[in-house]
């Protein structure tokens, strides 16, 4: 019996964090609250997130992409949704230049993987299977944050700017000192530096899976590399963006889908850009824009 408060305070911690607002259960709850209307799905990291607004598009449309979010997960996820998603006519699978060679769980925020397995039931890429961070929040969020937390009563923020429909709005001045060459080549070197050849095959079957999921069930998948401003694509190794080109026309021999190349697109100025390779929200209004001209507004019988 002395053990019991202990137990009890534990097991409250752990549900009330549970209940804090994390960008994977919101996007969770606000999808699943508009399951019966999506007709077009969203994939990709952060510049997916921040870069299409689907408040822009002609059609019902919900944003998926989240930080750092890999192939691995975009699969999965999509996959999970699939079948819960009765008009779902398309998918967007954005890419940039390191996505076939990048997975989460071998960069510093390896802890996002966990999010996936607490909110959508999604194994962790790479996470062994008694990793005390599966089972806890406790252990994921830390003690001593937990702790902090609670004598907040839980009452803290982790959610900002972020849309019913999974946009992230990013402001539109921060380019006057975040977007530069030696930030933008700090960046392309950072992600360069995060590219692992080993895990391309297994990127690559994910994606070849996905399309024969959506190829079965008549949804139209549309790649698009997203645009990055020159400061960030001037520092990128050519090859390496060559390499990813390649392995798009691979998957075009084996499924049909649409390819958008917009990364080296120069009608994005620097106004449009938050930093070297997230747009903010104008550019984003641009974008999307652009997506539904190419896409839906020639032909709204095209899917």
């Amino acid at each position: 019996m002395v053990l019991l408060p202990s137990i009890v305070a534990v097991g409250y911690v752990e549900y009330k964090l549970r209940h804090v607002t994390y960008s994977y259960n919101l996007k969770k709850q606000n999808l699943e609250s508009k399951k019966d209307s999506v007709e077009i799905l969203i994939l990709g990291s952060s510049e997916a997130r921040d870069g299409i607004n689907p408040d822009h598009l002609s059609r019902p449309a919900y944003n998926l992409a989240n930080s750092s979010q890999s192939l691995y997960y975009d699969c999965r996820l999509a996959e999970k949704y699939l079948d819960q998603l009765p008009k779902l006519k398309t998918v967007f699978i954005t890419l940039s230049p390191f996505s076939f060679q990048y997975r989460l769980n071998d960069i510093k925020e390896y802890w996002r993987d966990y999010y996936y397995y607490h909110f959508w039931g999604i194994y962790p890429d790479g996470i062994k299977f008694c990793d005390p961070k599966l089972y806890s929040m406790i252990m994921l969020i830390t003690p001593e944050t937990s702790v902090n937390w609670f004598f907040k009563g839980f009452n803290v923020s982790l959610v900002e700017d972020f849309d019913e429909n999974g946009w992230q709005k990013r402001d539109s001045a921060s380019y006057h000192y975040l977007v530069d060459e030696s930030q933008g080549r700090a960046r392309a070197e950072f992600h360069q530096s995060l590219m692992n050849p080993s895990v391309m095959e297994s990127n690559v079957n994910d994606v070849l899976h996905l399309l024969s999921e959506l190829e079965e069930r008549n949804i139209q998948p549309v790649f698009i590399m997203m645009p990055v401003y020159k400061t960030y694509s001037s520092n990128i190794d050519r090859d390496w963006i060559e390499k990813s080109y390649d392995l798009i026309h691979q998957l075009d021999e084996k499924h049909q889908f649409i390819f958008l190349d917009l990364f080296y697109d120069s009608s994005f100025t620097i106004e449009d850009y938050y930093d070297n390779d997230h747009l903010n929200f104008m550019g984003a209004k641009k974008l999307t824009e652009k997506l539904d001209s190419i896409l839906f507004t020639p032909s709204p019988d095209y899917f």
